[in-house]
């Protein structure tokens, strides 16, 4: 499986692949910071209302949306989705946690300008670095479209769920 990968910045350490697990870390290249709730993902690069200080820290208080830019923009092989989640390190070092939850980029997001990104909520006061690893992805192939029946009756044993 090839994948073209672009960078945003020169200076943004390349993917490492652990042979033992199946997930790639994605680094924080840009994130800026904001506590109004009608404030669109969209717009996070172009205002970045609050950036990383000189000592590429960036400081963020509860409540408030840290929006981060990962720096990339990655052309997937065709029929095929990354998954975007959390490192299981994030929300204990950070207290962030990932407004979706899970993210989703299928294969057509893969324009020059289609940055991946990602947006967080602040439980806690704390800070993030530039690179540092927030999250992480992997990639799928999609789901086969299913052929649906509705029936009256499946026909087996409840498990009690």
């Amino acid at each position: 499986m090839v994948m073209k990968v672009k960078k945003f910045s020169k200076d943004l350490p390349n993917f490492t692949y652990d042979e033992k697990g199946d997930w790639v870390d994605l680094y924080v290249n840009w994130a800026c910071v904001t506590k109004n709730e009608e404030f669109y993902i969209e717009n996070a690069q172009k205002l970045k209302l609050q950036e990383f200080n000189p000592e590429n820290e960036l400081w963020y208080y509860e409540g408030e949306i840290v929006i981060v830019g990962l720096g990339v923009a990655i052309e997937l092989p065709y029929f095929h989705e990354a998954q975007i989640r959390p490192r299981s390190s994030t929300f204990k070092k950070t207290g962030l946690l990932l407004t979706n939850s899970i993210g989703t980029i299928d294969e057509f997001y893969k324009g020059d300008l289609d940055e991946w990104m990602g947006m967080f909520y602040a439980t806690r006061d704390g800070h993030i670095n530039r690179f540092d690893r927030l999250l992480q992805f992997k990639v799928e192939q999609k789901m086969v479209k299913p052929e649906i029946e509705y029936v009256e009756k499946l026909g087996n044993n409840n498990r009690g769920g």
